[in-house]
């Protein structure tokens, strides 16, 4: 009867221990906290973009311009 008693103290604290772990996961995966910050250290190179001042444009003249647009209808399609 007291082997009964203490298997069921132990099932019991398991599950406890299981549900309190859980919860506590829950918690730290809702709220964030209990995580470790992954910081950059001052020394690790950081993306600087270059300068554009000065800079000509790479584009032509002619590229970007607007031109006529001509609407072709069904009827410029068959007769052709």
């Amino acid at each position: 009867m007291f082997k009964f008693l203490i298997g069921i103290l132990v099932f019991f604290g398991l599950l406890i221990l299981l549900v309190v772990s859980l919860g506590l996961s829950f918690l730290r995966a809702l709220f964030g906290f209990g995580r470790k910050r992954h910081s950059q250290p001052d020394s690790a190179p950081t993306y600087t973009p270059p300068q554009t001042e000065g800079r000509e444009k790479i584009f032509g003249k002619h590229e970007g311009e607007y031109i006529d647009f001509e609407e072709i209808t069904e009827n410029d399609k068959n007769d052709e």
